[in-house]
């Protein structure tokens, strides 16, 4: 079976066969023995590749990216790797920068080859590569860097193709689920879906279940894989639209406004926005630029203050490293502890950020985890969002598929405790949920008198809840009493009855707070559906805020599934309503509530789709601010 994997592979060789290798044989058939056996393969048949390479090696460039700089420092170091991605960006017209650098591991081979992981963005997203400096005992280094693509498997995509032979690589850490592939879908299986309620022969329904009876349960499913398919094929002029609106909209605010930006172009004097900046807004942050928290709202304002620090956190969750670091340094006096990328096994990209701050004052010091929500224009958080996949885990019920990969759900293991040292590493990026948690654990260690809130908007609300259920999951008890709240906004819902159940006692055994904030008529609160068709629920209070900001707190949010007649109407002119006071609320409570144009723009489209404007960030900072203390003083713990 190793041998097969190998030829597989073949491809890596020489294209003269003037390299002659002998493949290492698998000792056994189990997949453990087959990982190392291709590892040690790959590894070994890069080395005499390279080795064999001419000076302009023909290789595709989709495939392959080759470097080797005329003039290395011996040394490998962040020197050479900037060098590096300087020749790349000669060679290939990019504009990469280096953003961090990882150890991977070394041999020694007639001289010293080193492995590194390479962490590049180009203003709007992270690039993985991998490259190898290789040493010899005289003379100048050698370095050699590529992007991993399907076209090009590094040891990192075999290992994770082995791993799929040996076991079920979606779901052999449950026997109770249900995962819909988009990918696989052709429109005479859909409509063959509504037809018929066999769906084990389908191959873009992957279920515990052989049949599925229910009409309208097939329909949801129906759409669920129709809007994700539409959102992957649209997935690359999403990216290119949004990052377009983006630039746009910096390059006007960087130039003043519209009239200074053409003046400035006659005059051949435009700024152009740096998107690395600590001043480059994303669509989010254009939405909505306030970035002081409220000083009215001090520490010793226990829930309320928690409450504006988490929105004003997960509001800026959307920004780049450099603006999220400057904001909470020169603008909240906190401590930054770092921006980072996690890696999705499934989506096999990062798809999910989050930063950490401490805030330390003579009330409490406080760790904050924010997670980033859904951007609207990247295609990937909205399939998280609209994927009706789940998964049945022992000890906590069924929840969202989507929502666990984005946390850091493993392929074929689940949600282990702990991810084994020695396992030969796939991934170029930590795993959202074990990285956050080893941190937090070491931060606290430090400091008896710290607690951690978690937070986030959308798909970062769903995040910040399911995290504590893992650590419940975990039995991780020293931390979940180090939990001070969790604090979410716009949330989605994720997990069955008994999710909600398991929670519910334990947020109440360890004393967590939950605060699960709902403005108006946001939809993604209301989704997945609550209904017989599906299982997911809410659980906890609801603080629900109307159009006027006032609070109350609710068992469920009105009109809990966002699409009905009744309130279709209603909704609409709330929607007027909210226009109005667009225009109005600055006036009465000062210019930090104005709402610029684009806003504006929003409030409009929320006439026709009142559900998309009711979940910008704008309003539930508004809500954390001017809301009642007293929604905030619901009981201590669920």
């Amino acid at each position: 079976m190793a041998e097969e994997v190998h030829r597989k592979y073949e491809f890596i060789y020489p294209p003269d066969g003037s390299w002659d290798h002998t493949p290492v044989k698998a000792e056994s058939d189990s997949p453990e023995d087959q990982i190392f056996a291709v590892y040690e393969n790959q590894l070994t048949a890069t080395e005499g590749f390279h080795a064999q390479l001419p000076a302009e090696p023909d290789i595709p460039d989709e495939c392959y990216d080759w470097i080797m700089p005329d003039e290395v420092d011996s040394k490998w170091s962040i020197k050479a790797a900037n060098a590096a991605i300087k020749k790349f960006n000669e060679l290939k017209g990019s504009d990469l920068k280096l953003i961090d650098i990882k150890d991977s591991n070394s041999q020694m081979v007639a001289g010293f080859i080193h492995f590194l992981t390479l962490q590049c963005s180009d203003g709007h997203m992270t690039h993985i590569y991998e490259a190898k400096i290789y040493m010899p005992i005289t003379g100048d280094c050698e370095l050699y860097i590529f992007r991993p693509a399907k076209y090009w498997p590094w040891p990192s995509k075999l290992i994770t193709d082995i791993q799929a032979m040996g076991c079920d690589s979606d779901k052999s850490f449950s026997s109770n689920y249900m995962v819909l592939n988009p990918e696989e879908v052709g429109l005479f299986d859909l409509i063959n879906m509504l037809f018929s309620s066999n769906i084990e022969k389908r191959k873009f329904v992957d279920s515990s279940e052989v049949e599925e009876q229910d009409f309208w349960r097939r329909w949801i499913m129906f759409i669920s894989i129709v809007v994700q398919k539409l959102l992957l094929f649209f997935a690359k002029p999403m990216s290119i639209f949004g990052s377009a609106i983006e630039f746009f909209l910096n390059l006007l605010s960087i130039n003043g406004n519209l009239a200074s930006l053409l003046l400035n172009l006659v005059q051949g004097k435009v700024t152009m926005p740096d998107k690395n900046s600590a001043s480059f807004l994303s669509f989010v942050g254009n939405v909505d630029q306030r970035v002081k928290l409220d000083s009215s709202i001090k520490p010793g304002d226990n829930e309320r203050y928690f409450g504006a620090l988490s929105m004003m956190a997960s509001k800026v969750a959307y920004e780049n490293k450099a603006f999220i670091e400057t904001v909470v340094t020169n603008h909240w006096k906190m401590e930054f502890l770092g921006s980072y990328d996690y890696w999705n096994d499934y989506q096999e990209k990062a798809t999910t950020q989050a930063f950490i701050c401490y805030d330390k004052n003579e009330v409490q010091d406080t760790i904050v985890v924010s997670f980033r929500g859904t951007e609207p224009f990247d295609a990937d958080a909205w399939c998280s969002d609209f994927d009706l996949s789940w998964y049945e885990i022992d000890g906590l019920g069924k929840i969202h598929g989507g929502f666990m990969k984005a946390l850091g759900l493993q392929k074929s293991k689940g949600w282990p405790k702990e991810i084994t040292k020695q396992e030969p590493s796939c991934r170029p990026l930590p795993l959202a949920y074990y990285a956050i948690r080893d941190m937090l654990r070491e931060l606290l260690s430090k400091n008896m008198r710290a607690k951690f809130i978690l937070t986030g908007h959308s798909l970062g609300g769903a995040m910040a809840i399911l995290f504590p259920a893992i650590l419940a999951l975990h039995e991780e008890t020293w931390l979940l009493k180090r939990l001070e709240g969790v604090y979410t906004f716009g949330q989605p819902r994720v997990g069955d009855d008994k999710f909600v159940e398991v929670m519910e006692k334990k947020f109440k055994e360890h004393e967590v707070k939950y605060f699960r904030f709902v403005y108006c008529n946001d939809i993604v609160p209301r989704l997945p559906f609550d209904n017989s068709e599906l299982m997911f629920k809410h659980f906890g209070k609801c603080l629900y805020f109307n159009s006027l900001y006032q609070g109350k707190v609710v068992a469920e949010e009105p009109n809990k599934n966002y699409f009905s007649p009744l309130h279709s109407i209603p909704m609409r002119i709330n929607s007027v309503k909210e226009l109005i006071r667009s225009f109005t609320l600055a006036y009465k409570r000062g210019p930090d509530y104005r709402e610029g144009g684009l806003l504006r723009v929003l409030r409009i489209i929320g006439l026709i789709a009142p559900g998309i404007s009711a979940h910008s960030t704008q309003d539930y900072v508004n809500s954390s601010r001017l809301g009642s203390s007293d929604v905030l003083s619901h009981p201590k713990t669920l």
